[in-house]
């Protein structure tokens, strides 16, 4: 998935683009399209070093067709009213950024042996230096309030999950993210250290945003830029589709698709930064 930084601006952008009467429920339920925003990721930070019932679910959901996640949660919507539908609405949002970028993503991946991880805190780098802020010392969830009455409202959506798993889940996100915000070397040496012993360094470095830029990073900052700006697009058809299914149409086909790579990813061109300053995707 893009990173946290990465979906939190997508989702910024997108309600700016959004039908008027979309965008009123998501202003007013700021903090629930906030959450959503980063899907079914939210989980995968329980209990964040072992495998269990919590984070099975968010791993499950990204690798399922997202109609297993978007078809019963019509009936979580119409439970939650309009809080439930700005929650919803920024699960669209990560939806559409991840389908857009994942089958680039997989085969930069094979292509260059740079890590998934890597690849996406390069591109949180890449957004956090475009917004004037300083990328090893931002903090990335501040946008995330673990409260009771939020996770009330997106229990609903994970059948078998409780709102104290899913409020744990979010205060274990901002836990993680802020455990590996590193600006000095002391806290770098300690994080590194801590993946070491706990046998999750080579999986889970990358989430910490390297001490400097990778070089092999340019030429997918520059294109998850462009395929940032195509997904709005994707964005504002997934949320038509899924307002005509609400309205009791058929759940288009669009998802059909998982949240990763798509048919063919081994096809999609992986070029050099200057070859990538003249492509358009």
């Amino acid at each position: 998935m893009p990173s946290t930084y990465a979906h939190y601006v997508f989702g910024k952008r997108m309600m700016e683009l959004f039908p008027e009467d979309v965008a009123a429920v998501v202003r007013a339920d700021r903090q629930l399209y906030d959450i959503g925003l980063h899907g079914p990721d939210i989980l995968f930070y329980y209990h964040v070093l072992t495998n269990n019932k919590v984070n099975a679910v968010g791993f499950g959901t990204h690798a399922r067709p997202a109609k297993e996640f978007f078809a019963p949660a019509k009936a979580a919507v119409g439970k939650g009213g309009a809080p439930a539908f700005a929650y919803l609405v920024g699960f669209l949002c990560h939806f559409a950024l991840d389908v857009t970028c994942h089958s680039y993503i997989e085969n930069k991946i094979a292509v260059s042996n740079v890590r998934h991880t890597e690849i996406e805190s390069e591109f949180d780098r890449f957004l956090l230096g475009k917004d004037g802020k300083e990328p090893l010392s931002a903090k990335l969830t501040g946008h995330i309030f673990p409260t009771a009455e939020n996770a009330h409202v997106i229990a609903p959506f994970f059948a078998g999950l409780t709102e104290k798993q899913i409020r744990k889940s979010l205060r274990s996100m901002i836990t993680c993210n802020e455990f590996v915000r590193a600006p000095h070397a002391f806290k770098r040496f300690l994080v590194n250290t801590v993946l070491h012993l706990s046998g999750n360094w080579k999986e889970m470095h990358g989430m910490m945003i390297a001490k400097q830029p990778i070089p092999a990073c340019r030429d997918s900052n520059l294109r998850l830029e462009k395929l940032m700006k195509k997904a709005e697009g994707e964005c504002l058809s997934l949320l038509a589709d899924y307002r005509a299914y609400l309205a009791g149409q058929p759940l288009s086909s669009a998802f059909d698709r998982t949240f990763g790579a798509g048919e063919g990813w081994q096809n999609i061109p992986v070029l050099s930064e200057q070859e990538e300053k003249n492509y358009e995707v």
